[in-house]
């Protein structure tokens, strides 16, 4: 006689085993899972922690710098205003004693016979009309401003005859440029280079 065994029961308890495996295995990846989402959240919260301190002390150092920021700025603007005006004061102080100079050399370099109908100098330009009784006179005028330091591109422009009948026949018309004082320019420079 052969004898059977019944292996349902068996079987039975190795499926309920196994799920009790599985059961397991699953409550152990989700906990291990909480666990490390639980470590990454800690994480990110200490860094974010830590940032927003960082914020905070950047934040606070930079209140405490502002004010101090603020008025260097203030000091800072005054001071280029003040350059600037120095500037201005020392360009018209500049143009102020080269019109003299000018004045001057064309006073030392005016012959007897020439007589001046008109100067005109407005920093950049020079223009001088006149009259004179010889072209003579009106070489030896332009001769002497030419040795100014003031005036640079002197050109004769023109001398024409008037009348006959006049004291002073001969027009003329003396024109160049104007070179500003030395020392205003180098002081100038000297000071904004400080």
């Amino acid at each position: 006689m052969i004898s059977r065994f019944n292996l349902l029961p068996h079987r039975a308890q190795k499926q309920i085993w196994e799920r009790r495996v599985l059961m397991r295995q699953i409550g152990l990846v989700l906990l291990l899972a909480f666990l490390v989402a639980l470590v990454i959240h800690c994480v990110i919260v200490a860094r974010l922690n830590y940032l927003e301190a960082y914020n905070g002390g950047l934040r606070s150092a930079v209140e405490k710098i502002l004010p101090d920021f603020r008025a260097s700025q203030q000091v800072r603007k005054q001071r280029d205003d003040m350059l600037e005006r120095q500037k201005v004061l020392e360009k018209l102080d500049a143009r102020r004693s080269t019109s003299v100079m000018i004045l001057e050399d064309v006073a030392r370099a005016l012959p007897q016979d020439v007589y001046l109908t008109r100067l005109e100098e407005d920093g950049e330009r020079f223009r001088l009309e006149g009259r004179s009784l010889n072209n003579a006179a009106i070489a030896k005028l332009f001769e002497s401003l030419l040795g100014s330091e003031r005036l640079s591109g002197l050109a004769l422009e023109e001398i024409r005859m008037q009348e006959a009948e006049s004291l002073a026949p001969y027009v003329f018309l003396i024109i160049g440029n104007v070179k500003l004082s030395v020392m205003g320019d180098s002081a100038m420079t000297g000071r904004a280079r400080e």
